[in-house]
């Protein structure tokens, strides 16, 4: 028969002794052999990576190079006639509305005869043209002339 602990309600059973010591877990059961050789094999990896750093961290070199090369912005041309108005908006400052707007105007109006056309449409002026004229090109455009219905 179990003598009650005077905290514990009267019949309760005392617990036993390794019950209530919680660092004698089964995977924390080890021997002092066990311990030594995990704090020997842990002070070795720790020795290995302090020499490693040591080497990286007094060489004259730096530890990686890297070449860049030059930047290359686009490779992409849009057909002034003949592109949708998800091509025009791969353009720089050229947004979903404005692009839109371009094939709506070219619809409506007819083809550009020039890329100096686009300032025609409502949106793009001569700032926005400077910038998207380098990847604009325009197969059927007539050069020097004048368009009647502008």
């Amino acid at each position: 028969m179990t003598q009650p602990i005077p905290d514990t309600p009267a019949g309760s059973p005392v617990p036993s002794p390794s019950a209530l010591d919680s660092s004698r877990l089964p995977w924390f059961d080890w021997s002092d052999r066990d311990q030594r050789v995990l704090l020997g094999l842990s002070t070795f990896v720790l020795v290995l990576l302090g020499l490693n750093w040591a080497r990286w961290h007094w060489r004259e070199t730096p530890l990686v190079e890297i070449e860049r090369l030059p930047e290359n912005r686009y490779a992409y041309r849009v057909e002034l006639n003949q592109a949708n108005w998800v091509e025009w908006m791969q353009l720089e400052g050229i947004g979903e509305i404005l692009a839109r707007r371009i094939v709506a105007h070219r619809e409506q109006h007819g083809p550009f005869l020039s890329i100096e056309d686009l300032t025609s449409v409502p949106g793009i002026g001569t700032a926005t043209l400077d910038t998207i004229r380098p990847w604009i090109v325009c197969s059927d455009c007539q050069i020097g002339t004048i368009r009647e219905d502008h």
